[in-house]
């Protein structure tokens, strides 16, 4: 009997804190559809410096998601190019170069996907010019216009690999730990707090309806000082602004790299337009 007797005593030990976990989730759901019917009006208020830093947290956190989405696409290589083009691509840029030397490419094509625009941009005019420069004079302006654009947006296609990984990994990575580190926190001590506040609210109104002696404050208080303690570290932190200027930086450095690349390319080209135009002329007059 007493085996049978402590056998109970001790399932009932451990339902007990089940049960009474149940029952305040039924206490807590009961009030918060009173609520929404507009059955209560007693609805405890939180302090208005509580409702401010909800607010700005929650821009906060608005801002980290935007941003994480609209910039998400530096996490992924080939990211600034149709990718879908694929090999077949550069296998038509292949014919058309064959065609145009009038003999089959004899140097081997990479099998690799150009990892960004500039890349590709840089593949395709090699192959090319290689094709033209090897059935013609090697000094075609053509040809070595392309060769030249190649060298170029070789470069570019790093400078841009050097930004992504630069954004990735001093941009999107922390901004992304924020958003799941100390925002997270905060919403869920948020959390803490409206639950702990509909258990409030709902002690007070089984006070109302006499079936309890007394309110227990402290447990919404201590929530509302966690949550409000963790609201500051989100608030009072610098890492989003030290964030943001690494991706400003990023971007700073990846345009005046390109600009640089330009800048130096685009006189040769034109001149090498103008060196081309005038052999045509010349070889028209001489067919006259």
């Amino acid at each position: 009997m007493e085996k049978i007797n402590a056998t109970i005593s001790d399932v009932g030990s451990k339902w007990n804190p089940w049960a009474q976990k149940l029952s305040r989730g039924f206490s807590q759901v009961k009030q918060y559809a009173q609520e929404k019917m507009g059955n209560i009006e007693d609805i405890t208020k939180l302090p208005q410096e509580y409702l401010d830093l909800e607010e700005r947290v929650d821009k906060i956190r608005e801002l980290h998601e935007f941003l994480l989405k609209v910039t998400k696409h530096y996490t992924r290589s080939t990211h600034d190019y149709d990718q879908s083009l694929g090999e077949s691509f550069y296998d038509t840029a292949t014919k058309v170069s064959e065609k145009i030397s009038s003999k089959p490419e004899s140097t081997p094509k990479s099998p690799t996907t150009p990892m960004s625009q500039g890349h590709a941009i840089s593949k395709v005019c090699l192959d090319t010019a290689n094709s033209i420069l090897a059935s013609k004079d090697e000094n075609d302006p053509f040809g070595v216009a392309l060769k030249k654009i190649s060298n170029s947006y070789e470069n570019i296609g790093e400078a841009k690999v050097a930004e992504d990984n630069a954004i990735v990994e001093n941009f999107w990575k922390p901004f992304n730990t924020t958003l799941n580190s100390s925002i997270a926190f905060a919403m869920k001590a948020r959390r803490n707090v409206y639950s702990a506040r509909l258990n409030y609210d709902a002690c007070k109104q089984n006070l109302k309806n006499a079936k309890i002696e007394n309110v227990d404050v402290g447990e919404f208080v201590r929530a509302v000082e966690e949550a409000m303690s963790k609201m500051k570290i989100v608030i009072e932190s610098s890492e989003p602004l030290k964030n943001l200027n690494s991706f400003i930086e990023a971007q700073l450095e990846y345009h005046k790299r390109v600009y640089e690349i330009l800048s130096e390319l685009s006189p040769e080209i034109n001149e090498l337009e103008l060196n081309n135009e005038a052999i045509l002329r010349e070889k028209a007059l001489s067919n006259q």
